[in-house]
């Protein structure tokens, strides 16, 4: 497995697009199952959640949100883009940034030119992640990336001081 590329996307998302009321915590972790696999199968997704949620000592309400949330898979780069953008997009939706900003932002998904080194968005649906970020504003769905060219697996948690 190579190194996580996350980093280009957060750096695009603090330079481009986020504010200093923003906050932007990005987990990364390499899964002991080859991801390739563990996208094929939900359950085997799902549960390799959970056990990152666990060792990360979050809040139960978020454990058990994510045991029973509908897992949303987007595995078009392009898609996985926009579909990033509009979960950001859907946290806020006056001026922080415009819709077409978010998408910018993100392009990071749609970069690789190989489908085997596709990056998927997975949105755990209506897990909220508020009391993770100080009851910052959030976007309504978890953000699970998985870096097919990677191997890596990326919780990202956006917070907006509104």
């Amino acid at each position: 497995m190579t190194e996580p590329t996350i980093s280009q996307l957060q750096a695009s998302l603090e330079t481009n697009l986020f504010l200093s009321n923003t906050l932007l915590e990005i987990h990364s972790w390499l899964p002991a199952t080859l991801l390739t696999d563990l996208v094929e199968h939900s359950d085997g997704l799902r549960q390799e959640l959970l056990d990152q949620v666990g060792r990360l000592g979050w809040d139960e309400s978020v454990v058990t949100t994510i045991g029973a949330a509908w897992l949303e898979r987007i595995q078009s780069g392009l898609l996985a883009q926009y579909g990033f953008a509009y979960n950001l997009f859907r946290m806020a939706e006056d001026n922080w940034f415009s819709f077409q900003r978010a998408v910018d932002a993100a392009g990071w998904f749609a970069e690789p030119s190989y489908l085997k080194d596709r990056r998927e968005l997975w949105l755990a649906k209506a897990v909220s992640t508020r009391s993770l970020l100080d009851d910052r504003s959030v976007p309504p769905d978890l953000m699970v990336v998985a870096d097919l060219g990677s191997g890596w697996l990326h919780f990202i948690l956006v917070g907006l001081a509104d």
